[in-house]
């Protein structure tokens, strides 16, 4: 003998397939233990909730990896310094040069104002567009500093620097000041879609990855990066993915 009964389901929020807020108020009806009424989608009772045919036919249907951002370290500065606005090298921007092949046609393309991060992007034959937002922290009196000079004078602001992302000895930017303005950064991007490169630091990339994972600040220092190193962050519409050891630019 079949058995019929029906599940009422009533809340202000109930998530369904891929993260799909469902109605307020909606209804399932199970048949036999093997299937649903007629306005559901056929599913089998051991799987979550189907979602509503209107969730999941034509424009609404979700897409995936809508925003596709490639973020690249600009060209390293002649000497190691704590970074001011430094120039590029011939040799770096040589370097830089030989990824222009790997470049897709037509992605928006953005720039931090710095002399290196500009230099890098007309060496790889890229028209970027200035971006403030993309900079690299302030490091106030440290900048264009040798690190070792700046640990000899100051061993325990480098310390505190080091360890607490929410502070800035050398009267510039902190971490959480850089994270927070790549954070605004990403979420802009997110909602407008497409492929975009961005010639940028390594401060930021850090920043960009760890809001991604959604990890702690703490954790960038954990994060090592070089010049002209490439990282992928996609977004499709619901979450942001980071994408390790990327070194080439997908087609869209």
């Amino acid at each position: 003998m079949a058995i019929s009964f029906r599940i009422r389901v009533r809340g202000e929020r109930t998530e369904g397939v891929h993260g799909v807020w469902l109605p307020q108020y909606w209804r399932l009806q199970w048949r036999d233990r093997t299937g649903i009424s007629p306005a559901f989608p056929r599913h089998d009772y051991h799987d979550d909730p189907p979602v509503p045919p209107r969730y999941c036919q034509g424009s609404l249907r979700p897409k995936l990896m809508l925003t596709r951002i490639w973020l690249i370290c600009a060209a390293a500065p002649a000497r190691v310094t704590f970074p001011g606005d430094e120039p590029a090298p011939p040799h770096a921007l040589k370097r830089a040069a030989a990824l222009a092949q790997t470049l897709p046609a037509g992605p928006r393309v953005f720039a931090a104002p710095s002399r290196r991060a500009t230099q890098t992007a007309a060496a790889m034959g890229l028209s970027a567009t200035p971006d403030i937002a993309l900079a690299e922290a302030n490091f106030g009196r440290w900048a264009g500093r040798d690190p070792a000079d700046v640990m000899a004078e100051e061993p325990q602001g480098l310390a505190a620097w080091i360890s607490d992302p929410a502070t800035a000895p050398h009267d510039g930017d902190s971490f959480v000041t850089l994270h927070t303005r790549m954070s605004t950064w990403l979420s802009v991007r997110a909602t407008e879609g497409g492929l975009i490169v961005a010639i940028t630091h390594a401060g930021p990339m850090r920043a960009a990855v760890l809001f991604a994972l959604g990890a702690p600040m703490s954790a960038a220092r954990h994060i090592d990066l070089s010049p002209l190193d490439m990282t992928q962050l996609s977004h499709d519409g619901l979450r942001w993915v980071w994408k390790a050891g990327a070194g080439g630019f997908p087609s869209l």
